[in-house]
């Protein structure tokens, strides 16, 4: 075990798992119980995550000109996501809630607004302020002023230029707090930049293409749409000794090693942790592909599932934050912790027991859990992270015994599923790889005979050398085109 640990460790300062990163949004943090609030004839909710740089480049520098002010480095970058709540209730449409944030002299001050379906403002609440003045800043007189003034009052000059006097609503804190009065002003205006350069709730196009982030049914109607979703049963434990030659499993290499779990432990039980030392790794069975993610959080997450869904993927609740997440992505799509991410591995496939056998790997695992097989999904592609980029390839469309080499990227067809590594190995050294077998390559070279299960040269002069890993994502296409739009599929060709 010892052993395992170190060489995890390797890897992960090998890069074999992807890094996080964050940017600060505003979402509602009790969504359930604030629309009812705000429209208590609710039946059901959507939500479309969005941010300027997937869907509106250019809206972020036109975000800034209507602010007439600099855009803060943390709350206003061109990756920080925005939520859209879609009310509707037993009659239709009932309106639209969304949010922003904005730097007050304490700490981010949220504005959230309702609408009506017309779009005209309702209503204007604060979700959080911390000021020594916050209980002026939430009377309802004031707050109900700056609704009836509209999203489209002038309110520039004064957190601009300090020019408030004569302001209908005027600052209830009577000076002793004005940075925060200014920056409450500001958020108006900001919600008004958000409703008509990126958000656009009374429009068509982007809520109902598939040009929006993310978007998911509520706990309101949530167990419609997620029937099929695997259920949390008390699982059995199973032995390797016990696997059949045709079972399925999940194989993560790490060099000649490989972890091994068997995939039809997910339809019964959703999420698999498997503890080495300190290190945590999760198997995730996040969404109805047949295909699970593998990741590695830094810090502890206990997660359950929900039954919410984000384009068929299922969403995670985190117990520490509350927060909702895409573990087919390794993102927090939602919550306090909206945009940040976990760790991912690099590379992982699905092969039979008997191939996972014969991959020249040590198959490391512990007791595992057993469970009915999983079928793929007709039409699903391998979608693999570029740099900014998801290329994707319907599955069924690679060659079953062939390599596919294309703009420095190599993939295999095995079996139901599809790997792919880059062209490089750790040293920087390019490959041009024929197949060998089902699980191996030969690099024409030298005839260094690599697995493209693990990624790793295992005979021959290059022995021990390493492809460089990516991220893997199964998806539909559907799924593809709505999370990250503006691509095409890749071709299957040289």
């Amino acid at each position: 075990m010892k052993g395992l640990l170190l060489l995890l460790l390797t890897w992960f300062q090998l890069g074999a798992f992807q890094q996080a990163s964050a940017a600060v949004g505003c979402s509602l943090a009790n969504p359930d119980q604030d629309i009812a609030r705000l429209f208590p004839e609710v039946t059901s909710y959507r939500v479309h995550f969005l941010s300027f740089k997937t869907q509106a480049p250019e809206g972020q520098k036109a975000l800034e000109v209507g602010l007439g002010t600099p855009l803060d480095a943390l709350f206003e970058t061109d990756d920080t996501p925005y939520s859209l709540y879609i009310v509707d209730g037993k009659k239709g449409r009932l309106g639209y809630v969304f949010g922003a944030n904005n730097r007050g002299a304490h700490s981010s001050i949220q504005l959230i607004g309702a609408l009506d379906p017309s779009g005209s403002l309702l209503s204007l609440s604060l979700q959080r302020i911390r000021s020594p003045e916050a209980k002026a800043f939430r009377n309802e007189a004031f707050l109900n002023g700056l609704a009836q003034a509209g999203l489209e009052a002038n309110y520039t000059p004064c957190y601009r230029d300090g020019l408030c006097e004569g302001l209908s609503a005027a600052d209830p804190s009577q000076g002793r707090a004005k940075q925060d009065y200014q920056a409450i002003l500001r958020g108006v205006t900001k919600l008004r930049l958000l409703k008509d350069l990126l958000l656009q709730p009374t429009r068509n196009p982007i809520p109902r293409s598939n040009k929006a982030l993310a978007e998911w049914i509520g706990n309101y109607r949530g167990a419609e749409l997620v029937a099929a979703l695997p259920k949390e049963l008390n699982p059995q434990v199973l032995t390797p000794e016990a696997y059949q030659p045709d079972d399925p499993v999940f194989v993560w290499g790490l060099g000649e090693n490989a972890l091994v779990w068997p995939l039809g432990a997910l339809a019964q039980h959703p999420l698999l942790e498997m503890q080495i030392g300190t290190q945590s790794l999760l198997l995730a069975s996040a969404s109805l592909s047949s295909n699970p993610v593998l990741l590695a959080p830094t810090t502890p997450k206990a997660f359950r599932s929900t039954r919410d869904v984000l384009f068929e993927e299922a969403l995670f609740l985190d117990l520490h934050s509350g927060s909702q997440w895409s573990l087919s992505l390794g993102k927090s799509v939602y919550g306090p912790s909206a945009n940040q991410r976990i760790r991912r591995g690099l590379g992982g496939l699905s092969l039979s027991w008997q191939d996972a056998l014969n991959s020249g790997l040590k198959l490391l695992g512990s007791p595992a859990l057993s469970g009915s097989r999983k079928s793929p999904r007709k039409g699903e592609l391998l979608v693999l992270q570029v740099g900014d980029r998801h290329p994707a390839w319907r599955i069924t469309d690679l060659a079953p015994d062939g390599l596919l080499q294309q703009e420095g990227l190599v993939l295999a067809r095995i079996g139901d599923d599809a790997v792919g590594w880059q062209h490089r190995d750790q040293t920087g050294q390019t490959h041009d790889l024929k197949r060998d077998g089902t699980l191996f390559a030969h690099d024409k070279a030298t005839g260094s005979r690599w697995s493209l299960v693990s990624g790793r040269a295992m005979e021959g002069p290059l022995k021990g050398r390493q492809l460089q890993g990516l991220v893997h994502t199964r998806l539909l296409q559907s799924a593809w085109e709505s999370l990250f739009p503006g691509q095409s599929l890749a071709p299957n060709r040289q």
